[in-house]
């Protein structure tokens, strides 16, 4: 639990760890609610986050992931409650198979998401996107290869209007609370 609860913290640096670093361990900066913002680059060769980086950072409203090139994996909680958070480039992800539990959940002020570097994803655990109710629309086009969806995916995503499940065609198993609280939710393609 690094520099966890540092509910004071208002800056990082970073570099000291570019060179010593390839998993970031759980709860890495977790409920740091000083901070507004973080410069990743000493982060470029990490591979791997433990659960719940960054998470309940709720002050971020901008954090550029791209310097991290080479993620493999994400644990739970991957920045989940960044409340301030208004967009997010997942792009570092593309490598990625797997999504762990609660992935960018309660991330309120998210108004969009470009799914499309997660074209390799098959399994997403519970709580994807859930809480995230300034999401108005999502495609999901590229999550066609996903062949597992936890509990309550997309759960109070209350502004989607429609969506388009026919790339989930191949899901085998759904979770409980899938779309739950979609209150408008009035187009569902189920084709």
């Amino acid at each position: 639990l690094f520099l966890r609860d540092c509910t004071a913290l208002t800056a990082v640096n970073l570099t000291p760890l570019q060179r010593c670093l390839s998993t970031v361990a759980r709860g890495f900066l977790r409920g740091c609610n000083g901070l507004k913002q973080l410069d990743l680059t000493p982060l470029r060769h990490v591979t791997s986050f433990g659960a719940d980086f960054l998470r309940e950072c709720t002050r971020i409203e901008q954090l550029d992931l791209r310097p991290l090139a080479h993620i493999t994996s994400v644990g739970n909680g991957f920045l989940s409650g960044c409340s301030a958070l208004t967009e997010m480039d997942v792009t570092p992800l593309a490598r990625t198979q797997a999504v762990g539990d609660d992935f960018l959940r309660d991330c309120s002020h998210l108004t969009s998401l470009n799914l499309t570097p997660l074209a390799h994803v098959t399994s997403v655990g519970s709580g994807f996107l859930g809480g995230c109710v300034s999401l108005a629309e999502l495609n999901l086009a590229p999550l066609a290869r996903l062949m597992s969806i936890g509990d309550h995916f997309l759960v109070h995503c209350r502004l989607l209007a429609s969506l388009d499940l026919i790339p989930l065609a191949g899901v085998a198993l759904i979770g409980n609370g899938f779309l739950g609280d979609c209150s408008r939710l009035s187009t569902l393609d189920l084709t």
